[in-house]
C-alpha cells in the first residue's frame, strides 16, 4: 500500500494499491494542507502532519479501514516512526517524541534553532538524524533508551554555555547502551551545552555509574 498527500490546500490523504496503482480509499479529517505522511514499520498505522498554521495536529490513522484513531497537538511538518513502532518523532524547529500507544508527549530535544527539513531513524533504530539548511546532524538513538551515566568528579569549564554540570552531577554520554559493559569506566572530554543552550562544557571528568 502507498500513501500520498496533495499540494497546497489539499486536505486529503489517498491510499493506493502498490500492485496496480488503483485507489483504495481517501482519508478525510485534516483541517489544513498535509505536509507528510508516514507508515509505521509494521504497516498498522499511518501518521500525517500539517503544513499549515491553520492545522496544529498530527494524526494517526488505521490504513486498513481509514479510521482516524487519535490526534496529537503537534504542528511539526516532519515525522518518522521508530523501528519498534513505539515512538513517533515529530520535528519542525525543535524535536518532540510522542508515545504511539496512547499519543502522550514524552520528550523534547533541541535542534540548534534551525528549521528542520527532514528527520529519519536508521533502520536498526540506533541513530536518529535530522537535516537543516546547514546539513545533517546525528543524534543519540531514542532518548528513552539507556545511556552510559557518569557522576562528575569536578566542575566543568563553560565555553559559551550557562548551564554546564557541576561536581557531583550525573551526565549521560554516548549513543546509547544495552549493558554497563559497553561503557568506559571513566569519561573525559566535553559535551554540548545541556538543556538546549549554545556553546559547550569542557574538561569533564566522571566515573561510570551505570547504563540506565
Amino acid at each position: 500500500m502507498l500513501a500520498s498527500c496533495g499540494g497546497e490546500g489539499d486536505r486529503k490523504i489517498k491510499l493506493w494499491k502498490a500492485s496496480d496503482g488503483s485507489l483504495i480509499r481517501t482519508l478525510f479529517g485534516s483541517t489544513g494542507t498535509i505536509a507528510e505522511v508516514a507508515f509505521s514499520p509494521d504497516g498498522r498505522l499511518l501518521a500525517s502532519c500539517p503544513a499549515s498554521i491553520n492545522d496544529e495536529f498530527t494524526r494517526f490513522w488505521d490504513p486498513r479501514d481509514g479510521t482516524l484513531i487519535r490526534t496529537i497537538p503537534s504542528n511539526a511538518d516532519n515525522i518518522d516512526f521508530s523501528p519498534d513502532c513505539a515512538t513517533l518523532v515529530a520535528a519542525w524547529v525543535d524535536i518532540d517524541l510522542w508515545r504511539v500507544s496512547d499519543g502522550e508527549w514524552v520528550q523534547e530535544m533541541y535542534a540548534d534553532n534551525n528549521t528542520i527539513r527532514d528527520i529519519e531513524y536508521s533502520p536498526d533504530g540506533r541513530l536518529l538524524a535530522y537535516g537543516t539548511e546547514r546539513g545533517w546532524t546525528v543524534l543519540a538513538r531514542n532518548p528513552l533508551a539507556p545511556h552510559c551515566r557518569y557522576r562528575l568528579k569536578r566542575d566543568t569549564i563553560p565555553d559559551g554555555c550557562g548551564t554546564c554540570p557541576r561536581d557531583g552531577d550525573i551526565v549521560e554520554i554516548g549513543l546509547g547502551c544495552d549493558a554497563e559493559a559497553e561503557c568506559e569506566p571513566e569519561f573525559r572530554g566535553k559535551i554540548k551545552c545541556p538543556y538546549g543552550g549554545r556553546g559547550s562544557c569542557k574538561k569533564l571528568k566522571g566515573k561510570l555509574m551505570d547504563c540506565g
